[in-house]
């Protein structure tokens, strides 16, 4: 019977105190099947995100008039709860902290805010602070928040891509024409400075109206001097006055709190506003009729442009 030749070379048998053995990679003789990796190639834990697909968030803005009171905080704290606001840009807070740009309050039911300083004018009264108040789950997501001016704060949420959320407190439209374009030209470099990839949302009481000649579906007729100076900023920067851009069943009137997103962010945006996640408010004088008029606006039945 004929014999098949072999081809094989037999491996030869190695010292375990030889060099090769030695020199050997620790992931050579590892076991077949490893655990996996620790922590991720980019290092760090899982990022929370503000932002996700298929997930509403809400937010809203409004002028508070003071929340010097406890119970005034309780009470916006309540409410946000009932009417599920993750960030709500809140004006006039009128909390004096000279010394610190920023301050976390620890309010209720795990909500924060986040606040500049309120300034005192001639007769030390304190006026003007604007502040952001998040809910635990944005909290969770918040990486940084500066005080650009007391009437200007900015705050970045995780995510991807990350949010960024602006609140101003513009000066009124009687107030000195220069003070007023020094705080937009301010506003305009600082929105220029936000990554392009950011969900960039610029809210707050703009104290503007914008008329008919500049949008389809405003609150207003004609546009006052500050409405110029916010519609200038919207066209220079690529924003997108979000609720201005669809039709409203009941529009209310008088100085209106405006939303300014990204424009190729409008979808999201439009969403936002017919879902209920994107508000115009009216100056209330608490914040009990305030988020009263976001159950309105939550039971009318928007269209879009």
């Amino acid at each position: 019977m004929a014999t098949t030749k072999r081809n094989r070379v037999k491996a030869p048998t190695l010292n375990p105190s030889s060099e090769s053995v030695l020199a050997t990679n620790i992931n050579d003789v590892s076991t077949l099947k490893p655990h996996g990796r620790v922590c991720t190639e980019r290092g760090g834990t899982r990022t929370e995100k503000l932002l996700r697909c298929k997930q509403s968030m809400f937010v809203s803005t409004l002028n508070t008039r003071t929340l010097r009171s406890i119970y005034l905080q309780e009470e916006i704290c309540g409410l946000a709860k009932r009417y599920n606001q993750d960030i709500t840009g809140l004006q006039e807070h009128k909390i004096v902290n000279p010394d610190e740009p920023i301050r976390h309050h620890d309010l209720f039911d795990g909500y924060q805010l986040v606040s500049s300083s309120a300034w005192r004018n001639r007769a030390g009264i304190a006026v003007g602070g604007v502040g952001i108040l998040m809910s635990a789950k944005a909290k969770k997501t918040l990486l940084s928040c500066i005080c650009i001016t007391p009437r200007k704060i900015c705050a970045t949420f995780g995510g991807s891509p990350k949010t960024t959320i602006i609140v101003t407190y513009c000066p009124t439209n009687v107030s000195d024409e220069k003070e007023s374009e020094e705080h937009y030209m301010l506003l305009d470099k600082y929105i220029k400075q936000v990554s392009a990839h950011n969900f960039l949302m610029v809210m707050g009481d703009f104290n503007a109206r914008v008329g008919k000649e500049h949008y389809k579906f405003p609150y207003h007729d004609s546009t006052n001097r500050n409405g110029e100076l916010l519609h200038t900023l919207a066209i220079e920067n690529e924003l997108e006055i979000a609720n201005v851009s669809f039709c409203k069943k009941n529009p209310c009137y008088g100085h209106v709190h405006y939303h300014l997103v990204l424009r190729h962010n409008l979808t999201t945006s439009l969403y936002v506003g017919s879902g209920g996640i994107a508000f115009s408010i009216v100056a209330p004088t608490t914040p009990s009729q305030a988020l009263d008029q976001i159950t309105v606006l939550l039971q009318q039945k928007y269209v879009s442009a």
